[in-house]
C-alpha cells in the first residue's frame, strides 16, 4: 500500500477519534489536539483579534515591507505554540 494512502487513513482514524471524544463523549478538545486539515495538516488555528475575522485557519508568515509597501523579506514562521510558549527553551 503506497505511503501516502497508509497517511491519510492513519490521520482519518485520528479524525474520527476526535470527533468521537467531542461529539459522544463530550470532551473538550485542546487545539494543540485538533486536526484543522487532512489536506495540510500542519494548518493551524490564528487568533489575528481582528474584526470581521477574528480567527483564521492557515501559515503564520512574517512579512517585511518598506514604506512604499515593497515586500523586503517573507519567511513562514514555525508552529505557533513554539512562538508562543514561554517555558519552551
Amino acid at each position: 500500500m503506497p505511503r501516502s494512502l497508509i497517511w491519510s487513513l492513519a490521520l482519518t482514524r485520528e479524525a474520527c477519534h476526535l470527533a468521537e471524544r467531542r461529539a459522544i463523549l463530550e470532551e473538550h478538545i485542546p487545539n494543540d489536539e485538533k486536526i484543522f486539515s487532512l489536506f495540510e495538516p500542519h494548518t493551524e488555528l490564528i487568533d489575528r483579534g481582528k474584526t470581521p475575522y477574528l480567527i483564521e485557519f492557515g501559515h503564520p508568515i512574517l512579512i517585511i515591507q518598506d514604506r512604499i509597501g515593497f515586500i523586503l523579506k517573507a519567511q513562514i514562521m514555525d508552529h505557533t505554540t513554539e512562538r508562543h510558549n514561554p517555558n519552551k527553551s
